[in-house]
């Protein structure tokens, strides 16, 4: 699923993703001091970022995407996730730009 808006575009996270991903952070380590994911300027821990977050689509838990600015460059990632089917209830996160 893709989500379009005037300025953005979700798109479903893919690994071809990954080295967007890492251009996107631009090599600003301080970022990820607070964050469980590990240091996502470092090519490693976006592989395991992005096989985690397509691991967790297919289980039907979350929805994770890459965030595509309308300039075409790849800004960052967020996600719908922890989707409860049984309970009707889904978050928003693992956001960041």
């Amino acid at each position: 699923m893709m989500i379009q808006h005037n300025t953005l575009t979700l798109l479903p996270v893919h690994h071809s993703h990954v080295d967007l991903l890492v251009a996107a952070t631009e090599g600003n380590h301080n970022l990820w001091n607070f964050m469980f994911y590990g240091d996502l300027c470092d090519l490693q821990h976006m592989k395991l970022f992005v096989d985690r977050a397509i691991e967790l689509r297919e289980e039907g838990t979350d929805l994770p995407f890459t965030i595509l600015h309308n300039s075409g460059r790849v800004i960052g990632s967020t996600r719908i996730r922890d989707i409860c089917h049984k309970h009707r209830k889904c978050e928003i996160g693992a956001t960041w730009f």
